[in-house]
């Protein structure tokens, strides 16, 4: 998939394609918003299903120091591209770092996290 940032609703946006070549668009600032677009099938473990209605969920976790306090923002239940709501960006932040998590009424976690060093983008400002 391609976006050029004349396309981006938002100042920002890390996509995170099925092809694991995840990318910065446009630019990340402080005191500005950013998206996260997110393949789910790059965590396609879990989908677990209650009375005929999705029980699991895809969220990113994310912080903007390595020993910050974190926080996390969750997809909808579908299939493909999913755009998170717009994430603000704290006027002290010089990085965000982020990781994935797919769980469900199973109880297993499953994580795209680069192997446990999770993803990191530098802010641009």
């Amino acid at each position: 998939m391609d976006f050029s940032s004349d396309d981006l609703p938002y100042q920002g946006v890390l996509l995170f394609p099925a092809d694991h070549q995840n990318k910065k668009i446009g630019t990340i600032c402080r005191g500005a918003n950013f998206v996260i677009r997110y393949e789910s099938s790059r965590l396609p473990e879990n989908r677990d299903t209650y009375n005929g209605s999705p029980a699991y969920s895809i969220i990113a976790h994310y912080r903007f120091s390595s020993d910050g306090p974190g926080a996390y923002v969750g997809f909808p239940h579908k299939e493909g591209l999913l755009e998170s709501e717009p994430i603000y960006v704290p006027h002290d932040a010089k990085k965000v770092e982020l990781w994935f998590q797919n769980n469900g009424r199973s109880g297993r976690s499953f994580y795209d996290s680069n192997f446990g060093h999770n993803y990191h983008f530098s802010i641009d400002n």
